[in-house]
């Protein structure tokens, strides 16, 4: 709790520690930016500026399961959960992971190399904020729909992939490719009006 002066930028530091949340977290939790959230953390036991700030920092400090984002998953706690659901309820034979996800797997499942998932494990679950949402996602969804997401998700998976030109995500073993950007049909038929000289 904060003290019973105003509420301070070492208060919101505590408030961050206490929600679980990054620093790219609570930026975007507050609405500041990161020079903003700069200054106010060099304030330290300053008041901060803003009563609204103020006020949602206090109420969150009194109510912190109210607060909209909540402390991303370990990435070995969703592997874990995904593993859970798949002994019981494998995808099937003709899946493109029918058995227990590897280390390996879940690195690619995740949009990242394959030794992504050794590293996650081996950095104690420390990843870039676009992965502690992808995560936080997954986490919710297993919790919610744990009989189908799994199966989505390796859908959504290999359909970006595809469209990145890699054919095979799990053979290939990673996200690498050069991409061109799809030609749009109508520009297309542009280009091939200018190429119509009248010569003829």
């Amino acid at each position: 709790m904060p003290r019973r002066g105003p509420i301070t930028g070492n208060d919101l530091e505590d408030l961050r520690k206490i929600l679980g949340l990054s620093v790219t977290d609570l930026t975007f939790l507050f609405g500041f930016s990161m020079p903003h959230w700069g200054k106010i953390k060099k304030a330290a036991d300053n008041p901060v500026r803003d009563p609204a700030v103020a006020l949602l920092a206090r109420w969150w400090l009194a109510h912190p399961e109210t607060c909209p984002i909540h402390q991303s998953p370990t990435p070995a706690f969703v592997r874990d959960s995904i593993n859970e659901i798949l002994a019981t309820d494998p995808l099937g034979e003709d899946a493109p992971l029918n058995g227990p996800v590897s280390k390996k797997d879940f690195g690619l499942s995740f949009g990242r190399e394959m030794s992504a998932g050794y590293r996650w494990t081996r950095d104690n679950g420390k990843v870039p904020p676009v992965l502690n949402r992808l995560l936080t996602i997954a986490q919710e969804q297993i919790n919610r729909n744990p009989e189908t997401f799994w199966k989505e998700w390796i859908g959504l998976v290999e359909e970006e992939a595809k469209a990145r030109g890699i054919d095979d995500l799990w053979a290939e073993g990673n996200w690498h490719k050069d991409l061109v950007a799809p030609r749009h049909p109508a520009q297309e038929s542009a280009n091939a009006d200018d190429g119509d000289d009248g010569s003829d």
